[in-house]
């Protein structure tokens, strides 16, 4: 069975980390996040999963925060995300 990764705040960074590691785990095991409409049009596009936040976390093994460090507070106020996925 493949590692499911979740990138929340995909953006330049984690576009560029997803494209790397989606050649190990497979686009099917990563679910990427953007607030972007356009980004998220663009990751569907490109056959990854996009989902809202809570989906990402709740169907991955391990979470990638790539959000602005102003907006980290936020995130963990709005999604449960468990410490050992992290």
């Amino acid at each position: 069975m493949k590692t499911k990764v979740a990138i929340l705040g995909c953006g330049s960074l984690g576009y560029d980390l997803a494209s790397c590691i989606s050649e190990t785990v497979g686009k099917e095991n990563l679910y990427l996040t953007n607030r972007n409409e356009h980004l998220r049009q663009k990751y569907r596009e490109e056959d990854f999963n996009v989902s809202d936040n809570q989906v990402a976390v709740n169907q991955s093994d391990y979470v990638c925060i790539l959000t602005q460090p102003q907006e980290v507070r936020a995130l963990f106020d709005e999604v449960d995300i468990p410490r050992d996925k992290v």
